[in-house]
């Protein structure tokens, strides 16, 4: 596991290149997998956790979301593959 943190003030997309993992947001689990994207909104308290006995391979990129920014309209954790 990487450890329950909060990325203040910045979205994260956690993109899985290979095995599986599962990305916890506040109160949300979600499973991904290779070539699938989780995105999570700022100021929210997450972590991502190998629950499998294989290796996970994923980048992330973490963005400042600054008062001239566009609002988001997600609330909560999402998924696409």
């Amino acid at each position: 596991a990487v450890g329950v943190h909060r990325t203040d003030g910045r979205e994260e997309v956690i993109v899985v290149l290979d095995g599986q993992a599962t990305v916890i947001c506040e109160d949300e689990r979600l499973t991904v997998r290779a070539h699938d994207v989780a995105y999570i909104p700022p100021d929210r308290e997450h972590d991502v956790v190998n629950e499998s006995d294989r290796p996970v391979v994923y980048v992330y990129v973490v963005a400042p979301v600054g008062k001239n920014s566009e609002p988001h309209s997600h609330n909560g954790l999402t998924h696409a593959h």
